[in-house]
């Protein structure tokens, strides 16, 4: 898979291409401010979540695909102000509203010969380790610290709305990862393309992060199974990444927070990053 800019017909033509042409972004977090991207020779737009609250980004996606396909995964800031699986819910109407937006968590969609796995795939806080006690000081830290759990985010247990806590989302880390796992270890004659928010190895974080004990809320050991894969897209992180795990390449190309008036937090995004598949 290299950098690539050539052209290919739109999704709904389902062609068997030689090639296919990812317009990769992530973190746009368009509730500071918006922007225009370019789909010349783009073949299928990626959005590896945190693009605006909610469904509000949809008229945006709308408008700036330009009918292309759209893969489209959740991230965190996604259910910020909501309730979890009210905004899922909400935003998988929204889509299904849209035919050439697909919003995947946990869901798959084969576009040609390249198959599109997706899932938010939020953390199981075992970056540092997979020893119970590491785990509980990693989720008792982002309880604490991060943002996703002291209120952005309503949880509905068992009818009680509340808190979002980092348990609820470990759950949904692990149901996650044993879907991704069991799909890319079933035999398929397509290329296959993961798009996730969450980074899926510790080798998606910035140096100056590695021991940030708030790093375990985003990233997971997963290496392993990322050589599954022939491409991994990831966002969350607000800086980019690009490296290679077995024949699988993996990239994080966030825009990260952008106030108006003020520089985009990531220097290293690039609005032109087009990917060959």
């Amino acid at each position: 898979m290299t950098l690539a800019q050539a052209t290919a017909p739109k999704k709904e033509a389902q062609t068997l291409l030689d090639s296919m042409n990812l317009l990769v972004l992530s973190d746009l977090h368009l509730e500071f401010s918006t922007l225009d991207i370019d789909t010349t020779d783009v073949d299928v737009v990626v959005l590896a979540g945190d693009i605006h609250l909610g469904k509000r980004g949809m008229p945006w996606i709308e408008t700036q695909s330009r009918g292309l396909p759209v893969i489209y995964v959740p991230g965190n800031h996604e259910f910020y102000k909501g309730e979890h699986s009210r905004v899922l819910r909400d935003l998988r109407a929204a889509c299904a509203a849209t035919p050439n937006v697909h919003l995947l968590d946990t869901d798959k969609i084969t576009i040609g010969d390249v198959e599109f796995l997706g899932a938010t795939l939020w953390t199981d806080f075992a970056l540092y380790g997979g020893a119970e006690e590491k785990v509980r000081a990693a989720e008792s830290y982002a309880a604490r610290g991060m943002t996703d759990f002291t209120g952005a985010i309503r949880f509905e247990s068992r009818g009680v709305f509340r808190k979002l806590q980092p348990q609820d989302t470990a759950q949904m880390h692990h149901a996650a990862r044993e879907w991704l796992t069991t799909e890319l270890m079933t035999p398929s004659q397509c290329r296959r393309v993961v798009v996730t928010h969450h980074a899926p190895s510790a080798r998606s974080v910035s140096p100056r992060f590695q021991d940030d004990p708030l790093t375990p809320a985003y990233a997971s050991h997963m290496d392993d199974v990322i050589k599954l894969a022939d491409l991994w897209i990831h966002g969350h992180m607000h800086g980019s990444s690009d490296y290679s795990a077995g024949a699988c390449r993996v990239i994080c190309n966030p825009r990260g927070y952008a106030p108006k008036g003020r520089s985009t937090e990531n220097g290293a995004f690039d609005l032109r990053l087009i990917l060959q598949v």
